[in-house]
């Protein structure tokens, strides 16, 4: 009997190999969805147990306001928010309410005028994120909403990894399948909406040279060749997840003459160096005590409340350290860079660090092997080997007069309408969170501690 199976699967070995092959993949499919439903009920088991904590009888139940991006993560990113994200929150009892954005830009108009809600989670990719980031400083009372309104952040991104800056991935499992460790960071990020494990983090203030309405990036900001070359990765996505990288800087440097490589046009860069607090640029923060008055009742006044119970409550106390004693000559002077002729500038934010990272790819020290290697680096978000990292606290950038300002409003805000008429030059874009940006001269500044995150 066995005999005459293995003959038949002898002679018939091409309907062999293709069963054998579908049924392996049955199996992985089977093994990774029972893992994926045993992690969903541990998260759930840990929500249930924040839902069935009693609930102050003077106090309203939780309510978050989620601004989902339904076309982030090739349009999927609706179905995994009702699929991980809602199960958790209805387990925690947190009131929900969705808007999802219909075109760019609707998530700042939305953060504009947000308001009667305990939180914000932003459920989409980088660029969501961005855009709900600037309308929130965009308001005219961001400098106190901007610590009282905390944003949860769900990464729902074909890149996850441009937010572990804020999620600490490396304590995550490493030998887990992409499509389980996809599911494990979206819960675990909604568990942190759910824990309240609260942050302040820093934010890059974008603005243009001349005129026009700044940007805030959570991440960073670049442009240059290696930017070029990681945005046209997702284009050949027929190659598959490993093969599309390598072809992408391959096809883009391997052929070309390696002085196109260059940023077309002299950049001119300056910067100032971090500073921790000193008597220049600290400013004391007197300790508030606020409640929202939205929620006030008239028995509040006879019932005592701890500080910190409302969720739009501020609680900033005067740091142990007298700044106004410290003195750092370094603080606030430009310096100017020498390197003009440049592949790639990317500038990162650090988030908690009160710096910012200036990493710069120089023309003469880089072959195109090299530039091929560092493509593949930034594009996996491995440590780059050919950088040259300076840290920054302000960066000012200066482009050649022959760049044009921007006249595309869809795209760009920092445009300057008065220069509608100057020669365009479409080959250099910035990219600000993942969102492109015609080039021009900017200004970046960190602002530290700016926004609460949930993280």
């Amino acid at each position: 009997m066995i005999l005459k199976a293995l003959k038949t699967i002898r002679n018939n070995w091409k309907k062999s190999t293709v069963i054998v092959c579908v049924a392996a993949y049955g199996v992985n499919w089977l093994n990774t969805r029972m893992k994926i439903d045993h992690l969903m009920r541990v998260y759930c088991e840990e929500a249930i147990e924040f839902g069935n904590e009693p609930l102050n009888p003077y106090a309203a139940p939780r309510h978050v306001t989620v601004i989902l991006n339904p076309v982030s993560k090739d349009r999927k990113c609706k179905q995994l928010y009702e699929k991980y994200v809602s199960p958790l929150f209805n387990c925690a009892g947190i009131k929900v309410s969705v808007l999802q954005t219909e075109s760019e830009g609707e998530a700042k108009n939305l953060m504009n005028i947000m308001q009667n809600t305990d939180a914000v989670v932003v459920v989409g990719g980088l660029g969501t994120v961005h855009e709900s980031i600037t309308g929130l400083l965009r308001r005219n009372d961001s400098d106190s909403i901007s610590t009282s309104l905390p944003i949860g952040v769900i990464p729902m991104s074909k890149r996850n990894y441009r937010f572990s800056e804020i999620f600490d991935f490396a304590k995550l499992p490493i030998n887990e399948s992409k499509r389980l460790s996809e599911v494990r960071i979206i819960a675990e990020s909604a568990m942190t909406i759910i824990r309240e494990t609260k942050k302040t983090v820093d934010v890059i203030k974008i603005e243009g040279k001349e005129i026009g309405k700044p940007v805030y990036a959570f991440n960073g900001m670049e442009f240059g060749i290696l930017n070029d070359l990681v945005n046209k990765v997702d284009k050949y996505w027929y190659f598959g997840s490993y093969i599309k990288p390598y072809y992408s800087m391959i096809r883009g440097t391997i052929l070309k003459n390696r002085e196109s490589l260059n940023i077309p046009v002299d950049v001119n860069i300056s910067y100032t160096e971090p500073c921790n607090g000193c008597s220049k640029c600290y400013q004391a923060t007197k300790e508030s005590k606020t409640i929202d008055e939205s929620s006030r009742r008239w028995w509040h006044a006879f019932v005592p409340r701890k500080l910190g119970s409302q969720p739009n409550s501020l609680n900033l106390s005067e740091p142990a350290v007298d700044y106004s004693s410290v003195v750092n000559e370094k603080c606030g002077v430009w310096r100017d860079l020498t390197e003009k002729q440049l592949l790639n500038v990317a500038i990162r934010n650090s988030v908690y660090n009160r710096k910012m990272q200036l990493m710069l790819h120089l023309s003469d020290d880089m072959k195109k092997s090299e530039i091929i290697r560092e493509g593949i680096n930034l594009y996996k978000n491995n440590k780059l080997k050919s950088a040259k990292i300076i840290e920054a606290q302000n960066i000012r950038i200066k482009l050649a007069p022959n760049i044009k300002q921007t006249t595309n409003e869809n795209e760009n805000e920092l445009e300057n309408p008065e220069d509608k008429n100057k020669v365009i030059n479409n080959d250099l874009w910035f990219s600000i969170d993942s969102e492109r940006y015609e080039s021009q001269s900017v200004e970046l500044t960190l602002l530290p501690r700016k926004v609460n995150v949930y993280c």
